[in-house]
């Protein structure tokens, strides 16, 4: 069986039938890489703000 690594950010869920190792690493049960929840992977994007979000959807441009 091939596992498919996910390049999408998402969010780390331990797999459980994968112990840390020492370091408190473990593996993500999504893309079953190594990592922690705060690590690049697996940090969601900020988020726009809803004034930028309303803006954007509008069409509108920032800028001068």
């Amino acid at each position: 069986m091939t596992r498919r690594v996910t390049t999408v950010r998402h969010v780390f869920i331990a797999d459980p039938d994968v112990p840390p190792d020492m370091n408190g690493i473990g593996a993500c049960a999504t893309c079953h890489c190594m990592g922690k929840s705060d690590d690049s992977r697996h940090k969601m994007p900020d988020l726009f703000d809803e004034d930028e979000e309303h803006r954007r959807r509008a069409g509108e441009r920032g800028g001068a």
